[in-house]
């Protein structure tokens, strides 16, 4: 909270809470200070200085706002569709971003291509089914 006195202790405070839940250690987090309208300048310096990977937002003026939405759908796990298609040899490049950001399913090397099944994002999903035979 941006307009509170002294937003290092609330930081200090939450942090506290979250060491004593068991598994918060594997999520990702975003440091988040709202109210940035109702900060000093030497405050937003102070808060900058420290967590330099923090966003100061205002819901007030929109400040940021968009830049914590990045971050946030950074964060997030894709949404998954499953395809099931057969990829010519020459798409090989697919079948690469496949096993880098899916999960495979079945790959069969047949004589037209590679029987595919596997969960993937919608819009490599869609780069398959434009190419699949």
């Amino acid at each position: 909270d941006g307009s509170h006195p002294d937003p290092i202790s609330q930081i200090n405070a939450v942090n506290e809470v979250l060491a004593n839940i068991s598994g918060v250690e594997d999520i990702p987090q975003i440091m988040a200070l709202n109210k940035s309208d109702m900060m000093s300048d030497a405050a937003r310096e102070r808060f900058s200085s420290l967590y330099s990977d923090a966003v100061i937002v205002s819901a007030f003026s929109g400040e940021n706002l968009q830049i914590l939405r990045n971050r946030l759908e950074e964060l997030l796990p894709s949404p998954r569709v499953r395809v099931d298609v057969t990829l010519p040899y020459e798409f090989g490049g697919l079948l690469s971003k496949v096993r880098e950001n899916g999960v495979v399913e079945k790959a069969e090397y047949v004589d037209s291509g590679v029987e595919l099944i596997a969960w993937v994002g919608p819009s490599l999903a869609a780069k398959l089914m434009k190419v699949a035979l």
